[in-house]
């Protein structure tokens, strides 16, 4: 799935040449928001896969990314009347500091408003990367303010293709792929999402049936030598 967050017109754009102050992605694909936000959030601060900065962005807990709110909740006015003071603040390790703000569209309106000004007038070195799955939710007031950029849902076509070039061999990397297809399984449910060929679904049983089995009778036998 990576490799299709870094192949978006916006992952390049921040790796090659930086990002606005204010900077708003639009993706389709509310189920992956939050991970394309992360890896434009790597590509911002140069930080290659597997490093320890990379890590640290991924489990949110980058002194310098700070990325909004928690998951599974919402971005409070509370949590947002205390952005000003916090931005000013000197970055803990390089040069700049990230805001990331995750389903912006779900952000009310009065949340919306009390950022308006820091939106519009960010700290030196200070920069706010706002996700979103539709600009429908966001006022019209931040629009006017931000750089947009705008991502299409990843068609079957090219999830399947990735697929098949990352996790194809041993049956741990495809026990990984499944967790990718899992949730787009339940998206499509509520039809927010078009459907992969039912081979990958298949397939993907079978896998997890035979790693299965595989752990049952390595614990037997080493029940038996033990």
């Amino acid at each position: 799935m990576k490799t299709l967050l870094r192949s978006t017109a916006v992952y390049r754009s921040i790796k090659e040449g930086g990002m606005a102050q204010s900077t708003l992605l639009i993706f389709e694909d509310a189920v992956y928001l939050r991970a394309l936000l992360k890896e434009c959030a790597k590509a911002f601060f140069g930080a290659e896969e597997g490093s320890r900065v990379a890590r640290l962005i991924d489990s949110e807990s980058y002194l310098d990314c700070k990325i909004l709110p928690p998951e599974g909740s919402k971005l409070t006015a509370e949590t947002v009347s205390g952005l000003p003071a916090e931005s000013m603040l000197r970055p803990a390790e390089g040069k700049n500091k990230l805001y990331v703000i995750a389903s912006f569209e779900s952000v009310t309106p009065l949340v919306q408003n009390k950022l308006l000004k820091l939106l519009e007038e960010p700290p030196a070195g200070v920069y706010f990367l706002l996700g979103a799955s539709s600009a429908h939710g966001v006022l019209p007031t931040v629009l006017s303010r931000m750089s947009k950029y705008a991502v299409e849902r990843f068609s079957a076509q090219e999830i399947a293709a990735a697929l098949e070039r990352n996790y194809a061999g041993s049956a741990t990397p495809r026990l990984q792929a499944a967790a990718f297809i899992r949730p787009r399984k339940r998206c499509l449910r509520k039809g927010a999402i078009s459907p992969l060929p039912k081979r990958f679904y298949r397939a993907d049983a079978r896998r997890r049936s035979a790693a299965r089995s595989a752990i049952k009778n390595e614990r037997r036998f080493s029940a038996r030598c033990g």
